[in-house]
């Protein structure tokens, strides 16, 4: 009998030991349009953020009246994708995720940050109120030349010092946690830049609040 108690014990503290947990403080809503191919779709994302810690990120979008569909990603740890239902998110404090869409995830080009670099740009007024402006591009001309490379663009919401730059793509995020001089704030606005000066792809801020939401991964399973 005391071997079945202990048996139950280990078990619930491997359950506990790997699960895993993300803490949210900020929602944060952008209208986002892309321009490919000269067909424009617009829509409509939702950042879940830590203010204070922007190693991860969820980006929530609509599946259908029904549904929400999460695509987590924590740089150098995992990268989830899964669905909710929509009434749950909205009311939730908590939401529960099994690993069968728990995927490792690693900087496959952590070595790039040597050939790009963040440039603060000179700042803008914008209704009124300044707003810190800055890219993130390849320092390597002829690299661009050759390659065709675009421009990441930001404009930095006024006010919003208090949240740690949202750098979803990994590079950058990596070439900030190395060289940190950046601004802090919630973008306005980003946009891509083809080559050609083309937007691609444009995400303008329509607000942001505080939330309190905490993603669990619950089951005990091996990482993909």
């Amino acid at each position: 009998m005391k071997a079945f108690y202990f048996l139950i014990l280990l078990l619930i503290s491997q359950n506990i030991f790997t699960q895993e947990k993300y803490i949210f403080d900020c929602l944060i809503e952008y209208e986002k349009t892309e321009n490919i191919t000269d067909s424009i779709v617009t829509s409509t994302e939702y950042y879940l953020t830590n203010s204070k810690n922007n190693a991860y990120t969820a980006i929530v979008t609509i599946k259908d009246k029904d549904s929400f569909n999460i695509n987590l990603k924590h740089q150098n740890g995992i990268h989830l994708k899964a669905t909710v239902d929509r009434s749950q998110f909205n009311i939730a404090e908590s939401i529960n995720i099994i690993c069968s869409k728990y995927y490792k995830y690693e900087n496959p080009f952590r070595n790039k940050i040597k050939i790009y670099d963040f440039h603060n740009l000179e700042d803008t007024l914008i209704n009124g109120k300044l707003s810190k402006r800055y890219l993130f591009k390849s320092n390597k001309e002829r690299r661009i030349k050759r390659l065709k490379l675009g421009t990441l663009n930001y404009n930095i919401q006024a006010n919003t010092e208090f949240h740690l730059p949202i750098l979803r793509f990994s590079t950058a995020y990596e070439e900030w946690k190395d060289n940190a001089y950046i601004p802090n704030g919630i973008f306005k606005t980003r946009s891509f830049t083809n080559y050609s000066g083309k937007v691609e792809t444009l995400e303008k801020l329509v607000q942001y609040k505080k939330n309190d939401l905490t993603i669990y991964i619950t089951e005990d399973c091996d990482k993909i």
